[in-house]
């Protein structure tokens, strides 16, 4: 039951299309996956710089000098892109070939292996953005603010690093409350008093920015009208194929100076989803028409909408050259027309697997 509620709340519910490769045919798996130094190392010395050029598309922080890279690296959500051996490669592959930002979570159980991967690397850390999730459903009953400190000093102290670029609280109280586990509940006193904490450390310099992961619109209201802070980063599920209302969500979140960052914007591609057939013309025909692949297209769709996105399997260098090395110019009009003429999921039918933003006040 835990486990399963677990699954719910992690932020890619729903395999993306990197990690579709990931449950067998990575090709870091084709030696000893027990030997994780020496792969690591093969798999660095092997690797030569693509042609393509790194995508260096930013989106600006309120607040904040440091701009939040574009694309990036989220060691999530299979049982084999959570392992903290496939995240240290995946990690370590992407700071190589030029990636910037990583995400994790104390959910994942990985948060050490992407510190890991940016001790090893020779990427000076402050041009590294690093992304972790507060899991709130450990919130104890009294002492809350003290508690999220501990849990910012053990994220730093796992991860080995001074500072977090960003830190979330991982869902909010409408999302734990369609939970199927009933232990996994947060009212929006817990987590106005988590947020606190979050603004508490982010006066102690352990957190630059304080972020929100599945939280709706009145939620965040409610946070910062309450303290005085807005989130200076929405985190959420976004893709072109989810209900107006999420989009409506995310140009709230815009017009409010709050800095995106999506997840999942492969999942229209699991066969067991609404209008997947249709889904998969549109974006076969924009690229088609662009020479290039569905990845592509879907990371270039979401740097035009002026977002951040991450994606896993960077582990497997055929998805991190696809995710990493974007389009360099914006899709044209007619591009985006036919994406966003696909027919678009309701909200009934994936809330079984997990809540959208927009789809609730």
């Amino acid at each position: 039951m835990l486990l399963q509620a677990i699954v719910f709340l992690l932020p890619a519910t729903i395999c993306q299309a990197d990690c579709v490769a990931s449950s067998g045919d990575i090709d870091v798996f084709d030696d000893d996956p027990g030997n994780h130094s020496s792969l690591l190392q093969r798999s660095i010395v092997s690797e030569s710089d693509p042609t393509a050029k790194v995508c260096d598309d930013v989106v600006p922080v309120r607040g904040s000098t440091k701009p939040m890279p574009s694309v990036g690296y989220i060691p999530c959500c299979t049982e084999i892109d959570l392992q903290p051996s496939v995240a240290l490669v995946g990690a370590t592959r992407f700071l190589n070939r030029g990636g910037r930002l990583l995400d994790t979570a104390q959910f994942y159980g990985n948060e050490g292996a992407i510190g890991e991967a940016i001790q090893r690397s020779d990427v000076p850390r402050a041009e590294i953005f690093v992304s972790t999730k507060v899991d709130p459903s450990k919130i104890p009953s009294t002492g809350v603010r003290e508690w999220v400190a501990g849990a910012v000093w053990t994220s730093l102290q796992t991860m080995k690093l001074s500072y977090l670029d960003v830190m979330h609280i991982h869902f909010g109280p409408t999302a734990a409350s369609l939970s199927s586990d009933p232990l996994i509940r947060l009212t929006a006193q817990q987590d106005l008093e988590i947020y606190k904490g979050l603004i508490d450390a982010q006066k102690r310099g352990q957190v630059l920015n304080i972020g929100v992961c599945m939280h709706t619109r009145s939620e965040i209201e409610h946070l910062t009208r309450n303290t005085g802070v807005q989130p200076s980063i929405a985190c959420f599920w976004y893709s072109p194929f989810l209900p107006e209302v999420t989009h409506d969500y995310k140009h709230w979140l815009q017009s409010q100076g709050i800095a995106v960052l999506a997840y999942g914007p492969f999942n229209w591609q699991q066969f067991m989803l609404p209008h997947q057939p249709e889904h998969m013309r549109s974006v076969m025909e924009v690229a088609n028409r662009n020479n290039a692949t569905l990845g592509q297209i879907i990371i270039r769709w979401a740097l035009d909408e002026k977002i951040a996105v991450i994606t896993p399997g960077m582990a497997d260098l055929h998805f991190l050259n696809e995710d990493l090395y974007c389009l360099q110019n914006p899709l044209s009009r007619q591009d985006h027309l036919s994406l966003a003429s696909s027919p678009k999921w309701t909200c009934k039918e994936i809330e079984p697997i997990q809540p959208l933003m927009g789809c609730y006040p």
